[in-house]
């Protein structure tokens, strides 16, 4: 198991403004403004472009429930809204980060508890990964900046430009003071992502985590005895691990980058996927006759969206 380092060095931090949660335009994914999207991978192409050799990252935990009858993955934002069935269940959250180059850091595996069991690590077969616990099974306060420490040291070295652009979403721990000076400290551009946004918008989301969870459930299955799914800290290490050899590939990586519209850039790629609106937006004119005439207008292209926006 590996520790995180804690060298510093001079940086910056950007942080894209996430609207309310309580906000209603935000309230289901499917009303999703269109405008958000193409600002937001204007933003990230922006950071990309300013530095011929800046290393995109994308950042997200995914939730598990370990005990009885638990074979699912689920993502943060639904797991909060579950509630543990009888028995001996608990969370467990997985913190995957992944790059534009095609390449993965280790996992970082959070368990509830309150103290790290040797049995746990002796069931990790990377030697780089790293294992926290607390007291949910959740990320906290502290172990945000515990993973920005392990992502600095399997990324420095990597990092071909001066900056490391880290897409991840708006989750409390990682708006901390203690987050956000490690970025500063570390030349790392933290990029949170708007809320309902990331299944659109944030790569491991559109293309690693579909086919690691169909992985690991046949992991599972594969490995229960008479139907019987009774899964263990221990067990979820094995089936989790074997899961994550065959999904998180660097051909999954890169066609998440692609889903995403990313990289190579292409908005088309979000904006194919969002509802037309009820009201489409109008553009006005006067006419020869000094008669005001509107015309609705459907942006298709980036720049387009985004002017018409600026002019709302």
């Amino acid at each position: 198991m590996s520790k995180p380092g804690s060298k510093h060095s001079s940086g910056r931090w950007c942080f894209f403004p996430a609207p309310s949660h309580s906000c209603s335009a935000l309230a289901n994914p499917s009303s999703l403004p269109l405008c958000t999207c193409l600002v937001l991978q204007h933003t990230i192409l922006g950071y990309l472009c300013s530095s011929a050799s800046l290393n995109a990252l994308a950042h997200d935990p995914l939730s598990y429930l370990v005990g009885t009858q638990c074979d699912e993955a689920v993502r943060r934002t639904e797991a909060q809204a579950f509630s543990v069935q009888a028995g001996n269940q608990d969370w467990v959250s997985l913190i995957e980060c992944v790059s534009s180059n095609g390449t993965t850091l280790p996992p970082y595996f959070i368990f509830k508890g309150k103290q790290i069991q040797q049995a746990w690590l002796d069931s990790i077969t990377d030697g780089q990964a790293v294992l926290q616990v607390s007291d949910n099974g959740w990320t906290t306060y502290a172990i945000g900046p515990q993973w920005l420490e392990a992502f600095d040291l399997h990324t420095k070295t990597q990092t071909q430009g001066t900056h490391r652009l880290l897409i991840l979403d708006g989750h409390e721990s990682h708006v901390s003071s203690d987050f956000i000076q490690y970025c500063c400290d570390h030349s790392i551009v933290a990029l949170c992502l708007p809320p309902h946004s990331t299944h659109l918008l944030q790569p491991l989301d559109v293309g690693v985590y579909g086919p690691l969870s169909k992985a690991y459930k046949k992991c599972v299955h594969h490995h229960s005895r008479y139907g019987a799914v009774n899964v263990n800290k221990i067990d979820f290490l094995r089936y989790y691990q074997e899961a994550r050899s065959t999904a998180i590939t660097t051909h999954n990586i890169l066609s998440a980058w692609r889903g995403a519209g990313l990289i190579p850039f292409n908005p088309s790629v979000v904006i194919s996927k969002l509802p037309l609106p009820k009201t489409p937006p109008y553009a006005s004119f006067t006419n020869s006759n000094e008669v005001q005439v509107n015309i609705a207008v459907t942006p298709s292209t980036a720049t387009e969206s985004i002017s018409l926006w600026m002019r709302s």
